[in-house]
């Protein structure tokens, strides 16, 4: 063989293993760009159903939530009846605000979720409702409310009922009217808030 032939021969060679090689190069690029594709589809849609999972897991705590609201309500017309009724002292309530669910709306106002699905008008007024059913608002109403009920105990004992028809009683009145304002508020946003989950 001459030395010319050689060299075209193992020229080819060389050609034929370069484009062999080429091609299982780009067989396992093409094959690690389609798994990566696949990977990141996965984990879309499993983002996707964990969000929508959270989303109803949000609208189930929020109904219970329109309950306690509910109940509360309720609580604070007991409260009222026995104020219009010149017995505040044999009311026993208690309001426990801080039983007032909100792990999924933390959860998801910190993951950014709850961005996509409500105004920030409307999160202003949750962060609000979550404010006032906290422990710190149950603590308010209910000292409060104990407060009124030392102070009528203080005037009956002092000889001076007359001032809770005059200056207690009105005061008591507006109270209630403040907290049932604040309940009818609450209540509504989270109607709204639920409303705007089921869009």
């Amino acid at each position: 063989m001459s030395a010319e032939s050689v060299a075209t021969e193992q020229t080819i060679n060389f050609i034929s293993l370069f484009i062999h090689g080429l091609g299982q190069f780009t067989g396992v690029f093409l094959g690690v760009l389609a798994g990566t594709a696949v990977t990141l589809l996965v984990q879309f849609l499993i983002r996707k159903k964990d969000e929508k999972n959270q989303i109803e897991n949000l609208r189930f705590e929020l109904e219970i939530n329109l309950k306690k609201i509910h109940e509360w309500r309720d609580e604070l017309t007991k409260y009222r009846n026995t104020v219009n009724g010149d017995s505040l002292i044999t009311y026993f309530g208690y309001f426990k605000l801080s039983s007032f669910i909100g792990v999924t709306v933390f959860q998801l106002h910190n993951s950014g979720t709850l961005y996509k699905y409500l105004t920030h008008e409307l999160i202003g007024q949750l962060q609000e409702v979550f404010n006032d059913f906290s422990l710190n608002g149950e603590n308010f109403l209910n000292n409060q409310i104990r407060q009124r009920k030392d102070t009528l105990v203080n005037l009956n004992e002092s000889g001076n009922e007359e001032l809770w028809q005059k200056q207690l009683k009105p005061e008591v009145v507006r109270d209630i009217d403040f907290w049932e304002q604040k309940f009818k508020t609450h209540e509504n946003t989270i109607k709204n808030t639920i409303q705007a989950l089921n869009k």
